[in-house]
Formats: structure tokens, C-alpha cells, sequence
């Protein structure tokens, strides 16, 4: 079921999505999307433990930007300029690997632009 709606939630997303099938944004900003599949990080914590990182992305995330440090905090982070880079993190949730493994599993969010450059950036590899 690689990024699918599961079958018992398949109507449930109509009811957040205006007449153009685009999500509706609650007056706090939040909004129920279906992200678009990207990637995902396979590590463990602490304990040995696999923990899968699903990096997925939407358009209503805000793409990452760089701004400008406070004049105050400049000479603390050694640059004038920053990164923000807007996500949304869902909670953890138990789930298996191929092997049937427990493993906890996070949903990231990006906007599809962060997404795409975290996949061609030769760090990220």
C-alpha cells in the first residue's frame, strides 16, 4: 500500500477538500492533507531499534528559505544568514519491517521543492 489512502479512509479526505480538490485550511492553519511519497531514512535508536523516517512532501508546507540572523545573534552563530525550513511532524507509530520487526515509523512533511533538493544535495546520499 505504498502511498495510498487506505481503503477505510478513502472518503474521509473529501470532506476536507474544496470544490478544485484543493485542502481546506482551518482558521489555526492547519489543514488534512495526502502528501506525495519522497523518501525515507532507515536507522535505529539508542536501544538498537529501527525507526523509519518517511520523508514525504505537499505544497501547503512552506518551501525553505534563507533570512537574515538578528544583528544580536549574529556573532553566536558565526553568519549573518540562516536557513528556515518549515515542517510538519506527525506523531510516532509502531509499525513492522519487511522482516516483521517492530520498527516506529515518522511521518515528515516538506514542501516538495526541500524534498527534491535533500534527494540531488550529494550529503544527503
Amino acid at each position: 500500500m505504498k502511498g495510498e489512502v487506505p481503503p477505510e479512509l478513502a472518503n474521509i479526505q473529501e470532506k476536507f477538500v474544496d470544490e478544485n480538490g484543493k485542502p481546506i485550511v482551518d482558521q489555526e492553519g492547519g489543514a488534512v492533507i495526502q502528501p506525495e511519497p519522497g523518501f525515507v531514512v532507515k536507522t535505529k535508536d539508542k536501544d538498537g531499534q529501527k525507526v523509519f523516517i518517511n520523508m514525504t512532501g505537499h505544497e501547503l508546507v512552506d518551501a525553505f528559505e534563507e533570512r537574515k540572523i538578528p544583528q544580536g545573534e549574529r556573532e553566536q552563530y558565526g553568519s549573518d544568514t540562516g536557513i528556515r525550513i518549515p515542517l510538519s511532524l506527525g506523531t510516532v507509530r509502531e509499525d513492522y519491517d519487511k522482516k516483521g520487526e517492530a520498527a516506529q515509523v515518522y511521518d515528515v512533511i516538506w514542501n516538495p521543492k526541500t524534498i527534491e533538493r535533500c534527494k540531488t544535495e550529494a550529503s544527503f546520499r
